[in-house]
């Protein structure tokens, strides 16, 4: 083959250290704008963001030339900056060292969009700890409770 392919859809999630809630929804439209523009300018697509004021989900579509660690340490690094700059919160703002990074099927995306649409809604009913536990249980993914959430 000459040319090389790939669609390697990816569910990244990550949240606010300590689980604070620490970004008004009001700027949710800003701050997920800036986001998507870490990955876009790195190469990658987005395809859906979203979250909550203590965490984000972001649905994209992986450039393979740029390590998956490498890409989130410098969003996380950047939109903390950005927060900061911005004055979106009046506390220290940090994200949590770790990530949930899972891989999607490109034909049940549609539902995953959706999924992240509506995060606001769903946290009504789960927190963010029992929505992480889940991911990694449908995932097939061993875990220690003990680190799901950093608490210090």
């Amino acid at each position: 083959m000459a040319n090389s392919y790939n669609n390697i859809i990816l569910h990244l999630v990550f949240a606010v250290k300590n689980r604070e809630s620490l970004i008004a929804s009001k700027y949710f439209p800003e701050f997920h704008k800036y986001i998507a523009g870490c990955f876009i300018n790195r190469g990658h697509d987005i395809i859906e963001i979203g979250g909550t004021s203590n965490h984000i989900h972001i649905l994209f579509r992986y450039n393979t030339k740029e390590l998956l660690s490498d890409l989130i340490r410098d969003v996380k690094s950047s939109s903390s900056r950005f927060v900061y700059e911005k004055r979106y919160s009046p506390f220290m703002f940090n994200w949590q060292r770790g990530y949930g990074c899972f891989s999607v099927d490109c034909g049940l995306y549609d539902k995953l969009i959706q999924y992240i649409r509506n995060q606001e809604e769903h946290h009504r009913q789960y927190h963010v700890r029992e929505e992480m536990r889940r991911l990694l249980h449908r995932c097939g993914l061993e875990y220690n409770e003990q680190y799901i959430f950093e608490d210090v």
